[in-house]
């Protein structure tokens, strides 16, 4: 594999300023290698003491959460993943797929500790990369969480709605199950005003040889016997 140029370095925003002298030295600490698409540049649990700069094709980084695969980010050219001066990470929780061929610069931290003090502009420039990573991750951890509270928040809302509903629904079908059937009554109110009170009392009551008295002989049978 053919070693990088500074030109090619120069794919990075951060190193258009850096000294061409700073670049040669980062380039003859390192190595350039191939990733074939699918292949892992780092898996979960791999020790973060390499610096990754992608100098073309494409690469993601996953997380895994409850089983599954969760993309974080997309590695562009010009990017930088792994170790990064002042980065406090020891292990990663994470890994780095490539999604096409892609050519990966990487060299490691112990290397690149050895110039601290003569390469100024170079670990500036690092610096600015490590920071601009860490402000896109917590941006990416927002957003998440933001997510989060909306889904249990829907899930709230679509609970205190589908209450209601369910109950009304149940209201409902029993009111239709024991309501009465009113479709006879008009019939029934006729018939109650042509049949006499007598024989309509006679025949709701099961009372068919009942004699009713009429009012005012009950009323002379009374005053008799006073």
């Amino acid at each position: 594999m053919k070693a990088p140029t500074v030109g090619d370095m120069k794919v990075v925003p951060e190193f258009q300023a850096v000294p061409d002298d700073q670049l040669q030295w980062l380039i003859n600490q390192g190595e350039s290698a191939e990733v074939e698409k699918g292949d892992l540049l780092f898996n979960v649990g791999a020790p973060v003491n390499t610096c990754y700069i992608v100098l073309g094709g494409k690469m993601r980084i996953c997380a895994v959460q409850s089983g599954a695969e969760r993309e974080l980010r997309i590695l562009h050219p010009g990017q930088a993943t792994g170790y990064l001066p002042y980065s406090r990470a020891t292990v990663t929780p994470v890994f780095c797929e490539a999604l096409e061929k892609t050519w990966v610069f990487r060299c490691t931290a112990a290397k690149l500790k050895t110039g601290t003090g003569d390469h100024y502009e170079l670990y500036e420039a690092m610096v600015h990369m490590m920071l601009n990573r860490v402000r896109e991750f917590t941006s990416i951890q927002q957003q998440n969480e933001k997510m989060f509270a909306l889904g249990k928040l829907s899930a709230g809302l679509a609970h205190e709605l589908n209450n209601p509903a369910a109950a009304i629904s149940a209201v409902s079908t029993r009111r239709t199950a024991s309501s009465w059937d009113c479709s006879g009554l008009p019939r029934m109110r006729s018939l109650w005003a042509r049949v006499p009170s007598g024989k309509l009392l006679r025949h709701t009551c099961g009372c068919q040889n009942m004699s009713i008295p009429r009012r005012e002989n009950t009323t002379r049978s009374i005053a008799g016997k006073t």
